[in-house]
């Protein structure tokens, strides 16, 4: 944690104010973060070969933003940064900054899409910890937002993460018919990606609830290819 080590040097030398010293230390981080998420060459352990990891310095960055300094700040990091903690399976590390980072926004609709970026990856951290109970709060909360918002992309990944935890729960009535919004919302948007997304969510539906003729055939739907111009524009939405 050098940087957070350099930041701690400049306010007891009295050159800046602690305060400005932390804040330009967690805008550095986010910088760090944003970076580290871009290098996707190979495996963690094997990125930080020519470096150190950034993750103490964003550990550090976070304890001060979300520990009372810049609520808004940390928030930004808190996300810029779930690739950092998702590569050294740190979730539920990652799961309770979101949570702190949540809980500290204030209400109004001036901070309604950075709420709803939380919430997504809120629910994203909680179920690669098990914790579906949580995931599905924060999802159910991130689909209603998206849909007052009238943001289809957040919604549909939503959608998708209710209908994973409504399976995993042996709940194929319930997962069914969510996996239909999800799909009724990618056909009104003309999403290919996302239909193919729907597909999938519907065979496994269909399938935990005895109907595997139906299922097989949302299978077969899902393996064909999207033509390549289209995959190409569409790559991968992260909150897909």
């Amino acid at each position: 944690a050098a940087g957070a080590h350099a930041a701690e040097r400049l306010a007891a030398d009295g050159q800046l104010p602690r305060d400005a010293v932390a804040r330009r230390h967690a805008a550095h981080c986010i910088h760090l973060a944003r970076n580290a998420a871009l290098d996707t060459t190979g495996p963690a352990h094997h990125r930080e070969v020519d470096g150190p990891s950034p993750i103490d310095d964003v550990r550090a960055a976070l304890a001060w933003a979300l520990g009372g300094g810049d609520a808004l700040l940390g928030a930004h990091l808190t996300l810029q940064a779930a690739p950092l903690f998702a590569a050294r399976r740190l979730q539920r590390e990652h799961a309770q900054c979101l949570e702190r980072a949540l809980s500290q926004l204030s209400e109004g609709a001036t901070q309604d899409r950075l709420r709803l970026q939380l919430l997504i990856d809120w629910g994203q951290a909680c179920l690669a910890e098990g914790e579906c109970r949580q995931a599905m709060s924060a999802w159910r909360g991130g689909a209603e937002l998206a849909h007052r918002l009238g943001d289809a992309t957040a919604e549909l990944a939503a959608l998708q993460g209710m209908c994973e935890v409504h399976g995993m729960n042996a709940e194929p009535a319930v997962a069914t018919a969510t996996a239909r919004r999800h799909e009724a919302l990618a056909r009104a948007t003309a999403d290919a990606t996302a239909l193919r997304v729907a597909d999938r969510l519907l065979a496994w539906g269909l399938h935990l609830a005895g109907r595997h003729a139906e299922a097989m055939a949302h299978v077969t739907r899902a393996l064909v290819p999207c033509p390549p111009t289209l995959r190409q524009a569409r790559g991968g939405p992260r909150l897909a």
